[in-house]
């Protein structure tokens, strides 16, 4: 009797042990799962940073090309600015000999001036008398203070605005000819123009 119960018990660990070689031999069989980035995720990666840098350097040309192209549009907008300031300061208004009135010719050629003042508020000028210097100091610049005098009378009149011009007189102290002939003395009895500011342009 007591060797029957013997083998029972001999036999229940018996198959208790089998059961748990079994158990870890399937442990052992079945891998444990690894987690790893598939291949195509990394290139797909590459690929999008490499667009990003491409696009991103396209944007640096094209704003690089757009300050250029800027800078050259500013360049060639102050050559006409100075190109049409130029022409406006080359010509003189001449009068005749002792006279302080305008022609018919110097008030056209204001009119043109008056026009081009009026579409550069951001320019002020001088208004410069001048005479030849065959009278004395006092009454060559009294004739030249007429003269500019004569001439931004008429700018106002031509809608120039009072503030955009100065008149100052030289008299006989900035002589466009020394020469004594009456005909080179005529280039004496004139204004000329020149710049007091220019908002926004740098003059040379």
């Amino acid at each position: 009797m007591k060797k029957k119960v013997w083998l029972h018990i001999a036999l229940v660990l018996m198959v208790t042990a089998l059961l748990g070689l079994i158990a870890c031999g399937k442990k052992m069989v079945e891998p444990e799962p690894q987690v790893s980035a598939p291949v195509e995720d990394d290139a797909q990666k590459r690929a999008e940073e490499a667009e990003q840098a491409r696009l991103e350097e396209e944007a640096r040309r094209k704003a690089l090309e757009a300050l250029i192209q800027k800078e050259q549009m500013a360049e060639r907008e102050r050559e006409e600015k100075m190109a049409a300031l130029h022409e406006f300061l080359s010509d003189d208004v001449y009068f005749g000999y002792r006279r302080t009135t305008l022609d018919a010719q110097g008030k056209a050629l204001l009119k043109r001036k008056a026009q081009w003042l009026k579409a550069n508020p951001e320019v002020s000028i001088i208004i410069e008398g001048h005479a030849d210097e065959l009278k004395t100091r006092l009454k060559n610049l009294a004739m030249g203070k007429r003269r500019a005098g004569e001439v931004k009378s008429f700018l106002i009149s031509e809608g120039v605005p009072r503030s955009q011009m100065a008149a100052i007189s030289y008299g006989s102290e900035r002589l466009a000819t020394s020469e004594r002939s009456r005909k080179a003395r005529q280039k004496n009895w004139r204004v000329h123009f020149s710049v007091d500011t220019y908002k926004g342009l740098e003059l040379p």
